[in-house]
């Protein structure tokens, strides 16, 4: 029957295998073997020994150390807030060499706002002077019209009294030859005769004085018609040449545009009456002959013709792309015409104007008109579009922000859009397009119109 250690060692031999303990002495090298039972035994016994002198230092430790912990832990405490406290000590300071820097470049900015701010109120006192003079320009016009109408009716009335006086002296001279033909008939005496005659000849006399007083005075008020419309016609002159020049400077063809205001200005009707048939001859006298009016080709009529015209050229003028989309100081950074892309750098049709300044500069509307789009387009960015009469649109792209809306109807000056770089852009800019029946048209024509009266 086997041992029972030697059934201990033959089961653990599977877990602990056996291995040999080698000891060297000098040159002398010996060996002991280490049965699985007893590497188990020495294991249990190491971990043992272990254990319990861990437990005994745990409760050395434990007497030593739970006392002082809490010192400890207060100290930690108050390190941790020291260097919290240090490190927003130092944030503060960074804080405020950071607002101090913002304060800087805020003074920097108002100072550059109120220099703009200057140069506006001088555009816009120049905008009033002129539309002063413009208006004085119209109120003496409208004056002279006023006047050169009072001396027309005063020609008229004094034309009238001519003929009435005219009239009187036909009869007056009828009814001296009927009362010669009576004193001849009747055989009157010649002294009787003699006074009647010196009494028609006095009134004769003084018939014809009167009618020499009556054409001076017509010819006084001739030539006083006459000065009036001169008057009238230099200041119609300079008016109408001015606007004619400003619309040829923008390459507009001013018979044209007259042409579409007539057609879609000139509005005519009345009350139809029939003229009488040409066979009945009742209504004319013997040796006339019915005629139509001729066209009036009178100083009087050119005039009014010229009125009408400076007038339609004036409302074109209101309708027309000539304000300045950019009133504040800019640089004029790409013109309209053949260019390089400044991506691609190949060779290129740029169809507007780019004006570079500052993002948020303001954008006016060049033109009253009716915007048609306003928001994100493609490459354009954030664009408005506006549509003026006379077959005209004005673009305004790469806006920062835009402040109309679709259908909203502007007058030329008014704020659209502030400027900006979104889209196809390489730094803040405004990209201005005009066109023309759905073409685009170079701005500078219209721009550089506009000096002479803006």
């Amino acid at each position: 029957m086997a041992k029972p250690t030697a059934l201990i060692n033959a089961a653990l031999h599977w877990i602990v295998p056996e291995r040999k303990l080698y000891i060297r002495t000098g040159e002398e090298i010996r060996h002991a073997p280490l049965s699985p039972g007893v590497q188990v035994v020495s294991a249990l016994t190491l971990m043992m020994g272990l254990l319990g002198t861990v437990y005994f230092v745990s409760l050395s430790v434990a007497d030593s150390v739970g006392a002082p912990r809490v010192e400890i832990e207060i100290a930690v405490i108050e390190a941790a807030y020291e260097q919290r406290i240090t490190a927003l000590t130092k944030e503060r300071a960074r804080l405020v060499d950071a607002l101090n820097t913002l304060q800087s470049r805020h003074d920097a900015a108002l100072t550059t706002l109120d220099a703009q701010n200057a140069r506006l109120t001088d555009l816009s006192a120049t905008a009033r002077e002129t539309a002063a003079h413009l208006v004085r320009i119209s109120a003496e016009c409208d004056h002279l019209a006023l006047d050169l109408s009072v001396v027309t009716l005063e020609a008229s009335q004094t034309a009238t009294e001519r003929d009435g006086l005219t009239q009187q002296l036909r009869q007056t001279l009828a009814f001296a030859d009927d009362l010669e033909r009576s004193v001849v008939q009747l055989a009157g005496t010649v002294l009787a005769r003699a006074e009647r005659e010196a009494a028609l000849s006095a009134e004769h006399t003084a018939l014809a004085t009167q009618m020499e007083h009556i054409d001076e005075e017509i010819m006084l008020l001739e030539q006083q018609q006459a000065r009036v419309f001169d008057r009238i016609e230099g200041v119609v002159s300079v008016g109408l040449g001015t606007l004619e020049g400003v619309f040829k400077r923008a390459g507009t063809d001013v018979e044209a545009l007259l042409d579409t205001m007539d057609t879609g200005f000139a509005g005519r009707g009345g009350l139809e009456v029939v003229l009488p048939e040409l066979e009945e001859q009742s209504y004319i006298l013997p040796g006339e002959s019915l005629s139509l009016p001729s066209v009036d080709t009178s100083p009087s009529a050119q005039l009014f013709e010229d009125l009408h015209r400076m007038s339609l050229l004036a409302e074109a003028f209101e309708n027309m792309p000539l304000g300045h989309p950019v009133r504040s100081r800019h640089r004029k950074s790409s013109r309209f015409g053949p260019r390089r892309d400044p991506f691609t750098g190949r060779l290129s049709q740029h169809n507007g104007f780019d004006f570079a300044a500052p993002t948020g500069t303001p954008i006016y509307a060049s033109a009253t008109g009716r915007v048609i789009m306003a928001g994100t387009l493609g490459a354009y960015g954030k664009m408005i579009k506006i549509r003026h009469d006379f077959g005209y649109d004005t673009l305004y792209a790469h806006l920062h922000k835009i402040r109309v809306d679709r259908g909203d109807v502007v007058e030329r000056g008014d704020l659209i859009g502030d400027m900006g770089s979104t889209g196809r852009s390489t730094g803040p800019h405004l990209h201005y397009e005009i066109h023309k029946d759905g073409r685009p048209v170079d701005p500078i024509n219209y721009l550089r119109a506009a000096r002479y009266v803006l």
